[in-house]
């Protein structure tokens, strides 16, 4: 049984089996998967959790509040799409807040790194938290990576790293949600 990536090849196949037949082929569109880079201040995260837990089942009213109280507790730094496709890397930098470091977020998908039960598609994320930014977190030194199976039942995927900046201990990290799947989006149109 022969397994077609490529869409094209795909198509060319099928037409060359319906004798006068048109078959068209569609624009690929560009998937993506979507991604935000996050900082933690630990202590103020610690504060905050100890607040709303003496609340018990704040509102989203209280919550709200005592959010306002430890701005730094948990800061968004960016959000992007990481765009899929076979060896495609995306990299996002961001500077943390009232710091002089930054973060550095890449994303890439392959099919040679990582093989497991009947797939060999993968997501690998990476994360590096620097004075200045890189153009590719997977490759530097003292970066934070992981991987994981990208298929039909991959959901998210996370990597973090705890550092000190500043003298205050934080957790940076990137979550990814995975929205397409496959590196071959284009068959499953």
């Amino acid at each position: 049984m022969q397994v077609f990536l490529n869409y094209s090849l795909l198509v060319a196949s099928v037409a060359a089996f319906i004798p006068n037949q048109s078959v068209q082929l569609r624009p690929k569109a560009i998937a993506s998967d979507l991604c935000h880079v996050y900082v933690l201040d630990v202590e103020q995260a610690e504060k905050l959790m100890t607040r709303l837990e003496a609340l018990g089942d704040p509102t989203e009213a209280e919550a709200a509040t005592l959010k306002k109280k430890y701005p730094t507790a948990e800061r968004i730094l960016g959000e992007f799409e990481a765009n899929v496709g076979e060896e495609i890397l995306t990299t996002k930098n961001y500077k943390i807040p009232e710091t002089k470091y930054y973060v550095t977020a890449s994303v890439y998908y392959t099919d040679e790194m990582m093989r497991s039960s009947g797939y060999s598609d993968s997501m690998n994320v990476a994360i590096v938290v620097a004075r200045h930014r890189y153009t590719d977190a997977m490759t530097v030194m003292h970066n934070s990576t992981s991987q994981v199976s990208y298929n039909a039942d991959t959901d998210k995927v996370q990597v973090k790293t705890k550092v000190r900046i500043n003298q205050r201990v934080m957790i940076v990290g990137l979550e990814c949600q995975a929205r397409v799947r496959t590196l071959h989006p284009e068959l499953y149109k």
